[in-house]
């Protein structure tokens, strides 16, 4: 698994799997995402 972005300011990490192409959040962080907005 490849850590391909980091917002440290939201903790949040998108994990990404460079064989399949899967995107991973953790628990919680699609939320923060979708509430932060674009940009």
């Amino acid at each position: 698994m490849l850590r391909v972005a980091s917002a440290q300011s939201r903790k949040i990490t998108v994990d990404s799997c460079p064989d399949c192409g899967g995107v991973w959040l953790d628990g919680g962080e699609f939320d923060q995402l979708f509430e932060a907005g674009p940009g």
